[in-house]
């Protein structure tokens, strides 16, 4: 469930009448989760989510070197592609942000 649809899932069970605690265990977050999204008014809420998907990345200058090194040597892994970048504090989560696993063979 992506974050929008979170925030929606937790207003229309607060209008059926459910606690906060039992919307938090019924959806499987914390507390702290529901109660963060009731602080947000919709468009906070569509503010929120459009900065997550546009925020910068670590490894985003080096988004097209990374995949011209994949097109020259489709063999490389992630730990392959991290351990290229040690300086900028890269790891295997950080490279498959950039490069989705079914890339790798």
């Amino acid at each position: 469930m992506d974050k929008w649809e979170m925030y929606m899932e937790i207003q229309q069970l607060l209008k059926k009448g459910f606690s906060k605690t039992k919307v938090a265990d019924k959806l499987g977050v914390s507390r702290a989760t529901v109660y963060r999204h009731l602080k947000r008014s919709p468009s906070e809420t569509a503010e929120w989510v459009e900065s997550l998907q546009t925020r910068k990345k670590k490894l985003d200058p080096y988004k097209e070197l990374i995949l011209n090194w994949l097109r020259e040597h489709p063999d490389l892994s992630h730990p392959d592609l991290s351990a290229a970048f040690p300086y900028e504090k890269s790891d295997v989560f950080t490279t498959r942000r950039i490069v989705p696993t079914s890339l790798f063979s």
